[in-house]
């Protein structure tokens, strides 16, 4: 018994192979079109220009070059402690021998609310504690960083000192 899907797909390979050597395969869309004509699923794309002129070449944009920072980023900071002093709030990083690195190795930035310490050289890592989105308002003119044996204790000067932190970040 002879399956009638085997007779198409022989139907099928049959026809593909009646095609001349000598003649250039086309495209799928054309081959679909030169088919079924009007009732190909890709006949208004026929209409187009495929040609090699119409396809897009990539084009000079420009020659400078841009400098890249090869230096790896900086491991992020998760583990702190942090309480709330009334004028201020003291966080509290535990970093093995920061003490013993030159003071310029240990970079902070201020904004309204939130702040940024990079340590450098810590442990052989570079590590950045950022925080955002504080509790509160802080003035960043006022803010300092601390550096201890093994701690650097970050110093927000709260723009409120009457409103209590019940946590770091604003929920």
């Amino acid at each position: 018994m002879v399956n009638s899907n085997d007779s198409a797909i022989n139907h099928h390979a049959a026809h593909d192979d009646e095609r001349p050597a000598t003649e250039e395969r086309t495209s799928a869309i054309r081959d679909s079109v030169a088919r079924k004509g009007n009732n190909s699923y890709y006949y208004a794309w026929d209409k187009l220009d495929l040609s090699r002129e119409a396809e897009f070449r990539p084009r000079l944009v420009r020659t400078d070059t841009v400098p890249v920072d090869d230096a790896k980023p900086a491991t992020p900071i998760n583990k702190y402690a942090w309480s709330d002093e009334g004028a201020t709030v003291k966080i509290y990083v535990d970093v093995v021998n920061v003490g013993k690195l030159p003071s310029e190795n240990v970079k902070s930035e201020f904004d309204a609310r939130s702040f940024s310490v990079k340590i450098t050289d810590a442990g052989g890592d570079d590590a950045r504690l950022y925080i955002s989105g504080l509790d509160g308002e802080i003035i960043p003119d006022k803010c300092r960083t601390r550096i201890q044996t093994n701690m650097v204790i970050v110093v927000l000067a709260k723009h409120n000192p009457d409103h209590k932190w019940h946590s770091l970040c604003k929920k």
